[in-house]
């Protein structure tokens, strides 16, 4: 080691006492690039040794039909199987197909604007002659924005089970479901913001799912499938309604007055004087599909008699109405363009739905009938009792408003009879009838129309 000592680096680091802190230094460094030297050495073994053997798969939970724990499968896969499952109850209503929810057995929900286009539709459908659609206004309510449909044939959609909204968590998952006009499912998830509080059903029930352009509604539904509430239509966005508050809604609905198929209102004095009258009321509207076959009485009308009984005013009316057994043959007199006429009409129940078998319209020969069974103390046989007759028409020349046909041609049961009408109405020829008046009958012939 003495001849390091004559290096002249070395004696000049002696000289100035630097000679130790340069060894260290010296030492230290070696150190730091033998540590380097090796994790260069490490890394590049390591990244051979990954290009030589596969990476481990990482294994995938297995799905859960029913339920799946993950967020994403929540929206890609779950709320699509639940949507499916629901889809059968809910259906389509009006001529824009707006989306309606079956919130009881034979009762659907819908917005007003949706029921006021159905409502357009049967009224062209019913002047048209058009058959009707299987769906009738049960009441609606302005302050909710919410309509009321009972469903008849052909729909057979099913009824939401109602859930109870208020042991479900805020931030619990939700979606909005309903159908797009062309009868595809429209499912939108979110979260429950707000539960629904008894003392306000309507505005402590919120959602965050969005159903941009709804026709009609949409029902809130839990991850079982549970009616949570009903989203609905509105002219200023969307409005959200609580299950507790649709079944209040029908609740309100049935014990409500007795629906009247024909609404009225107070005759102005002018307009009584101008027509030579001194009492009745003027006929503001009829729920046409309240009857079998649809009445002649219009709105508009003039109504001055009903059941024979001078009507004195709206609420004498109602009275009338009121104690007008169902399915019986209501006659009325009303005024119409100055002219007088005279008709009748079957009383439907008090809910507004048609009573008895579907009236035999014959246009051909220009009349209804009803069949009306026999009656032992007027002694008055069973046959199609004429309801409606147009004048100048081939049963006018014969049959008056109360008759009886009892037979037709060769056929005097109910069925039978019934079909030889109807061949007439297809082929009209000359036809005789069995006509039974005030306890009398007698056979005259059906012309067919001139």
């Amino acid at each position: 080691m003495s001849f390091l000592l004559e290096l002249p680096l070395v004696r000049t680091l002696h000289a100035r006492s630097l000679l130790l802190p340069f060894v260290v230094i010296l030492a230290v460094g070696g150190v730091l690039i033998q540590g380097a030297l090796n994790r260069g050495d490490s890394a590049e073994a390591s990244s051979e040794a990954q290009q030589s053997e596969p990476a481990p798969q990482v294994p995938t939970s297995a799905f859960r039909p029913d339920l799946e724990s993950t967020p994403l499968s929540y929206f890609t896969d779950y709320w699509a199987q639940l949507g499916g499952h629901v889809q059968g109850r809910l259906l389509l209503i009006g001529p824009d197909a707006a989306s309606g929810v079956v919130v009881s057995p034979g009762v659907a929900l819908t917005s007003i604007a949706a029921a006021d286009r159905l409502l357009d539709r049967q009224n062209a459908a019913i002047e048209s002659e058009a058959p009707p659609d299987g769906l009738r206004l049960l009441g609606v309510d302005p302050d909710l924005g919410v309509a009321l449909l009972e469903m008849s044939q052909p729909y057979s959609a099913a009824a939401f089970s109602p859930a109870d909204s208020t042991i479900v968590k805020p931030g619990s998952l939700v979606a909005e479901v309903s159908l797009r006009p062309n009868g595809r499912l429209r499912v939108a998830p979110g979260h429950l913001r707000s539960q629904y509080h008894r003392d306000d059903p309507v505005g402590s029930f919120d959602v965050s799912a969005d159903t941009p352009g709804l026709r009609g509604a949409a029902a809130v539904v839990d991850l079982d499938g549970g009616l949570l509430g009903v989203g609905l239509e509105n002219k200023d966005g969307r409005r959200l309604l609580s299950t507790e508050a649709v079944l209040a809604l029908l609740d309100r609905m049935r014990t409500a007055e007795p629906c009247r198929a024909i609404e009225g209102g107070e005759l102005d004095a002018d307009v009584a004087e101008l027509l030579g009258i001194e009492e009745g009321i003027v006929i503001e509207h009829v729920h046409s599909g309240s009857f079998l076959p649809e009445p002649s009485l219009r709105a508009g009308d003039v109504l001055i008699e009903w059941n024979r009984q001078a009507i004195h005013g709206v609420t004498h009316f109602e009275v009338l109405y009121d104690e007008t057994p169902e399915g019986s043959l209501a006659r009325y007199v009303v005024i119409r363009g100055g002219s007088r006429l005279r008709g009748g009409t079957i009383a439907p129940d008090k809910r507004c739905r048609p009573v008895g078998e579907p009236a035999l319209r014959l246009e051909k020969a220009g009349m209804a009938l009803r069949w009306a069974e026999a009656d032992e103390q007027t002694e008055i046989p069973a046959g199609w009792e004429a309801i409606h007759i147009r004048l100048e028409s081939p049963s006018s020349a014969i049959i008056a408003l109360g008759d009886r046909i009892t037979a037709a041609g060769a056929a005097a049961g109910r069925a039978e009879s019934r079909t030889e009408l109807e061949a007439y109405e297809r082929r009209p020829r000359a036809l005789v009838l069995a006509i039974a008046r005030a306890g009398r009958v007698r056979l005259d012939v059906l012309q067919p129309p001139g």
